[in-house]
């Protein structure tokens, strides 16, 4: 319902356009409506705290802005260097970096 209030739809719509997102998203269809964000932040915060561990052993000063890390330009290699080290040893593969 909240859904339909949100988007000013009828439940009809609403749960169309619910059941082609689930249909879309398949293979991980079964975390949605669950508990499963929790792993998720819990994850995205020890990556971060990885990150910033690397850039202050290496002296580069971080300013972290939710999924971002602000740096001096001049770091900028050096810190994409280190998100990409810290993703791989995490999760095992590359990350995208934008």
């Amino acid at each position: 319902m909240a859904l339909c209030i949100k988007l000013k739809r009828k439940r009809e719509e609403v749960l169309d356009y619910l059941d082609k997102l689930l249909e879309f998203h398949a293979p991980i269809a079964d975390s949605f409506f669950s508990s499963a964000w929790r792993i998720v932040q819990y994850q995205d915060g020890e990556l971060t705290n990885d990150i910033l561990k690397a850039a202050l052993a290496e002296g580069i000063a971080v300013l972290p802005v939710h999924d971002s890390y602000i740096v001096d330009a001049t770091k900028r290699e050096q810190m994409l260097g280190i998100i990409n080290t810290a993703y791989r040893q995490r999760f095992g593969f590359e990350c995208v970096v934008v």
